[in-house]
């Protein structure tokens, strides 16, 4: 595993939420890079430092203004979807009705000839194609 993806996996690691499967070979590659063990050690360092100091607590109002604005930004997204879902349907019945009518149009563009069948008495041969029968039949020596 390179150093790159293992940095990028460390706070995942840290915090118990890499998947099973990951978790033995980065913690493989640690146990082999120093710079990648050392980086671990700075990151529980940074990590305890953060554990012990008090959360500060939101104010009352921006919590309420946060709300607010997740409020009306959710119906702007409803609205998007709902135009989406609504162009759906005339999109399809376009494309349905182009294929019906190029299928129309395909029909009646088609022209099926009658073919004729001719019995094999009639049919007049050459000298040249005479030969050629016979020795596909082996009726001459070569």
């Amino acid at each position: 595993m390179r150093c790159s993806k293992v940095r990028k996996l460390l706070t995942p690691y840290l915090d118990q939420e890499l998947s099973g499967g990951m978790r033995p070979r980065l913690e493989k590659h640690l146990q082999s890079c120093g710079s990648c063990s050392q980086y671990t050690q700075q990151l529980k360092a940074v990590d305890a430092i953060l554990q012990r100091e008090d959360v500060a607590e939101m104010p009352g109002w921006l919590q309420e203004r946060i709300i607010g604005q997740i409020k009306t930004h959710e119906p702007q997204r409803q609205s998007i979807r709902r135009r989406w879902k609504l162009l759906l349907v005339p999109i399809t019945l376009a494309l349905l009705l182009s294929l019906y009518t190029g299928t129309l149009v395909g029909i009646k563009t088609l022209t099926i000839e009658e073919t004729e069948t001719t019995k094999a008495n009639t049919i007049v041969y050459s000298e040249t194609t005479l030969y050629d029968l016979g020795l596909l039949n082996g009726d001459y020596d070569e």
